[in-house]
């Protein structure tokens, strides 16, 4: 462990890698390495370097590699590199910068790969990489919140690949990337939710990577005339695609990822469903509630048999407008589709009428407005569906459901262009699901639901509603779901949640929501699960769930700096499942969740670096999940009395464990995930590779790319790794 070399190492001029990484380095002398000319890599990653200036690498004029990741620097001399004069390659990684100088790279003309990950860059200058001729460019996991065109528009050459995930992005325009000649650009895990119809038009980009993102719907068109290589759609909170990407989807040889775990897989979906079958190249999602579990190309079969037209005297199902739906309505606002409830020529005693497709009048798609006509003749209806029916809205003097007050148990009117309902629905008084998802009601007025004493389910997701009042919910007494995310909310009132008496769940994602007001939650005692992530939360009240009795609680994606810990303590049953992941918190402490009965506790993608040692001690928790954090070491006695069940510490940056770890490690139970990527595999870390072969409750590590192993979970290695250590009389670091 050096704390310093001095000057001890001018004599080596022949010497062409220099490895001091995992030193205690604090400082380095100026012009301590200027007669090492033939000096190719310098290596100085992880030591404790708070401080450079452009002396200290004088004199390395062949240098091709610099590795200064994971210090602490305080900050960067716009002069620092100046003396290298063909370095090809700087890695920045985690060493704390908030700002890159003016001309820090720019006269670095054979640079070829920056990475600056991982730190807290919120904007960047334009100048910042003038004149570079760039390959790879890495800004992911910082605080930028849009992409840097004019920077990019500014290099010599823009880079092949530009990283930009982890970041707090949340908008995008075509205009931000229409002029990139970049190859491949990451725009993974950031905050965007809407992909704009125009985005993808005369873009160059080869492959785009959106996944992780709360993009929750793609616009008809916005896939036309696109020529990528590959889009990364996955993890995202997309649940369907318009039919009319089928198109663009049948005749791309694009490789598409759409693996999402929610997707809707119904009549509506069925297009996508039989294309997946013949196209390799789109990777299927999973269904979420029907046909859970299954990817949507597998239940393929079972879909289209759900799907057939039928007409029964119990259920009819309609695809599409019948071929006897052409006629349009003399005024313009009712066509085809409106035809077909009343042409199809349909049992009048069906009890279940579902309508998916919004038909078309003379190849036309046109919206069409509801009144009662359209289903006066059917009196036993239980369910209606018209889902991306077109449905304009509600004709303003007609209740088009009246005469089904008294039968009517479900209605769906979700992904249609409805305004407003007003009191089309006052009469519903047996209705127990209501869906109007996906429209554009901006307002909901006070004691319009009243009458629904027995409605269970009120999803009102991705509409444009802004206020919620203290009478909006007035009447619905057996309420135990509400959704409201996706919408722009500016104002809830104190008591508005307060009149649902049986409410279990309440779903406020991504409603732009800065802080929780005490009085929404607390004191409600049915209350089990609310779901306020990707929201701009930075602290939560610690009244906020007072006497609560919360089995789930998801705060992720906001801008938490700490663990809510006496918000949670206040709770009468804490959250059994507690999700933190996607928030800005930067350390954790034993007090933090000591006194926690959470069984599951997510701390994931956050900005959290060290793990103090007593931090599992006397914990409860059953599972904590820190993988995607910046955690680099794993201090002695860490892992000493173990009691969790799952321990995920994936995607992180440790690349070993200290040998005090191996006995508590052989002797636990617990479940530990392992799973990163540069893993430092050699004699030092024998002990663990040989462990993992009888240990399976451990995920193995990966090789790094500086080992022999390089790619080799470190368990598979661990035969060859024990044989080349026996060989080694030293030990020390095997390398190519």
């Amino acid at each position: 462990m050096f704390r310093g070399f001095g000057k001890t190492l001018l004599g080596l001029t022949k010497l062409e890698e220099l490895d001091l990484s995992s030193n205690l380095m604090g400082a380095l002398l100026n012009k301590s390495m200027e007669t090492l000319t033939s000096l190719h890599t310098l290596n100085l990653d992880h030591n404790r370097l708070s401080q450079l200036n452009k002396e200290t690498f004088h004199g390395l004029v062949s240098l091709r590699t610099l590795i200064l990741s994971n210090n602490p620097l305080v900050s960067l001399d716009q002069d620092l590199f100046l003396p290298l004069t063909n370095i090809e390659n700087i890695y920045l990684h985690n060493v704390n910068i908030q700002t890159i100088p003016s001309g820090l790279v720019t006269h670095l003309t054979a640079l070829r790969n920056l990475d600056l990950s991982n730190n807290s860059l919120s904007t960047l200058s334009d100048d910042s990489f003038d004149g570079t001729s760039l390959d790879d460019l890495d800004l992911s996991s910082n605080q930028l919140t849009s992409v840097p065109t004019a920077a990019m528009k500014r290099c010599n050459k823009q880079p092949t690949q530009l990283s930009l995930a982890h970041n707090q992005i949340s908008s995008l325009s075509n205009s931000d990337i229409k002029d990139f000649t970049i190859e491949t650009l990451d725009l993974s895990h950031n905050q965007i939710s809407q992909i704009p119809r125009d985005f993808f038009q005369n873009v160059k980009i080869t492959n785009i990577y959106l996944n992780g993102n709360p993009i929750n719907m793609i616009e008809d068109n916005t896939f036309d005339g696109l020529k990528l290589s590959s889009l990364d759609l996955s993890n995202t909170r997309l649940v369907s695609l318009s039919s009319s990407t089928e198109t663009w989807l049948k005749n791309t040889s694009a490789k598409v990822n759409l693996n999402n775990t929610s997707w809707q897989c119904d009549c509506d979906t069925l297009w996508l469903a039989e294309l997946l079958t013949t196209h390799t190249n789109i990777v299927s999602p999973t269904c979420g509630v029907k046909y859970s579990g299954q990817l949507l190309s597998t239940a393929t079969n079972q879909i289209r048999t759900d799907c057939i037209t039928t007409t029964t005297q119990s259920t009819t199902t309609i695809s599409h407008c019948p071929a006897n739906c052409t006629q349009c309505d003399p005024g313009g606002t009712a066509v085809c589709s409106t035809m077909c409830v009343s042409k199809a020529n349909l049992p009048k005693d069906i009890t279940t009428y579902i309508q998916t497709g919004s038909g078309t009048c003379n190849g036309v798609g046109k919206s069409w407005i509801l009144r009662t006509e359209n289903f006066i003749n059917y009196t036993k209806l239980e369910t209606i569906s018209l889902t991306n029916s077109n449905v304009a809205n509600f004709h303003p003097r007609d209740h088009p459901f009246e005469h089904l007050g008294n039968i009517l148990k479900s209605l769906s009117l979700a992904h249609n262009r409805i305004l407003t309902y007003g009191r089309n629905l006052e009469n519903l008084t047996k209705l127990e699901e209501l869906d109007l998802s996906y429209n554009n009601i901006s307002g909901m007025l006070n004691n319009s639901l009243s009458n629904l004493r027995l409605l269970k389910t009120l999803i009102f997701e991705q509409n444009q509603i802004k206020h919620l009042y203290n009478e909006t919910f007035t009447g619905l007494d057996s309420l135990q779901t509400l959704v409201l995310s996706h919408n722009p909310l500016e104002s809830i009132d104190k008591v508005t949640f307060k009149l649902l008496t049986n409410v279990e769940t309440i779903k406020l994602q991504d409603v732009q929501m800065n802080d929780i007001d005490p009085n929404w939650f607390a004191q409600h005692k049915t209350l089990r699960n609310i779901d306020l992530s990707h929201n701009f939360l930075k602290s939560i009240d610690e009244r906020s769930f007072l006497m609560t009795f919360l089995e789930d609680l998801d705060l992720s994606y906001n801008n938490l700096t700490s663990v809510p810990t006496a918000a949670i303590k206040r709770c009468t049953k804490q959250p059994t499942r507690l999700s933190l992941a996607h928030n800005q918190i930067p350390n954790i402490s034993n007090a933090d969740i000591v006194d926690f009965t959470v069984e599951t506790l997510d701390l994931s993608d956050n900005q959290i670096n060290q793990i103090p040692k007593d931090l599992f001690q006397n914990v409860p928790i059953e599972s904590i999940n820190l993988s995607g954090n910046s955690i680099d070491k794993i201090e002695d006695g860490t892992f000493d009395g173990l009691q969790l069940l799952n321990l995920d510490l994936s995607n992180t940056r440790l690349e070993s464990l200290p040998r005090s770890t191996e006995k508590s490690l052989a002797n636990t139970s617990t479940k530990i995930n392992l799973n990163n990527t540069s893993w430092q595999c050699d004699c030092d870390t024998l002990w663990l590779a040989e462990l993992l072969t009888n240990h399976s409750n451990i995920v193995s590590p990966t090789c790094g790319a500086n080992t022999k192993y390089s790619g080799l979970l470190l368990s598979t290695a661990a035969s060859q790794l024990k044989n080349d250590c026996n060989r080694s009389k030293s030990c020390t670091q095997l390398k190519e």
